[in-house]
């Protein structure tokens, strides 16, 4: 092969490098930019999650506490009941 045509052929190779680097099939820097953006997804995701079972926890703790002073409530009225202060006959 000639000098000149090994030159052309760089040439070309180059230029079509360059090419594929343009459109996005070759570059390292669009498959960096692609896992900083998974990445800041998945953290933003992860974010979110953690923050939904934060204000479950809490919604099923104040729900809990609800519960047990109503179970408390019907418990003591009941055996206020049973005791005989509490029904028919107001006293």
């Amino acid at each position: 092969m000639s000098r000149e045509a090994l030159e052309q052929v760089e040439r070309l190779a180059h230029a079509w490098r360059t090419l594929q680097e343009l459109a996005g099939l070759v570059t390292p820097f669009t498959e960096r930019v692609r896992a900083e953006a998974e990445a800041a997804v998945a953290a933003g995701r992860a974010a979110e999650i953690e923050a939904l079972r934060e204000a479950h926890r809490a919604e099923i703790d104040s729900l809990r506490e609800g519960l047990q002073e109503e179970i408390a409530a019907q418990i003591r009225e009941r055996l206020l009941t049973l005791a005989g202060y509490r029904g028919g006959s107001d006293r």
